[in-house]
């Protein structure tokens, strides 16, 4: 589980070894991701570290987004919310052949989406899932 958004994001970023069980991988949520994490992902997402802190629901008008970090790492809760989106982003490199492509996909409005970029739904996990759904009916040709 999130074997490929711990590689994205570098394992130093984990501080643990990758989890090899699914009970590893509540302790690294429970432990949280450094709140340096969130440079490594916004330059992978092509994002702003304000936009990312944005979708993942750490209020960053409020001038008061750090203190939902704990000791400078993040929350169990946008940890895996940090997790669920860099498996999107892999997910999306896969089928279209590379991360660049996968961006400028999850950054278009489609009408499989009501007309939004899929990025504006990675703010919760139905919308994580909704566009995981779509890239995998995409990767097995299930394009209508």
């Amino acid at each position: 589980m999130f074997k490929h958004a711990y590689e994205m994001l570098g394992e130093e970023s984990v501080t643990l070894k990758t989890p090899q069980s699914s009970l590893d991988v509540i302790e690294v949520l429970r432990s949280g991701l450094p709140a340096t994490t969130l440079d490594s992902a916004a330059m992978l997402l092509c994002t702003s570290k304000r936009q990312l802190i944005a979708l993942l629901g750490m209020e960053p008008g409020s001038g008061h987004w750090h203190s939902k970090l704990l000791d400078d790492r993040l929350s169990a809760k946008h940890t895996e919310h940090l997790l669920m989106m860099m498996e999107v982003l892999y997910l999306g490199g896969r089928y279209f052949g590379e991360r660049a492509a996968a961006l400028d996909w999850l950054n278009k409005p489609t009408p499989v989406f009501g007309g939004v970029a899929p990025m504006s739904l990675l703010d919760t996990a139905t919308g994580i899932s909704i566009i995981t759904d779509e890239l995998n009916r995409l990767a097995h040709g299930m394009t209508a």
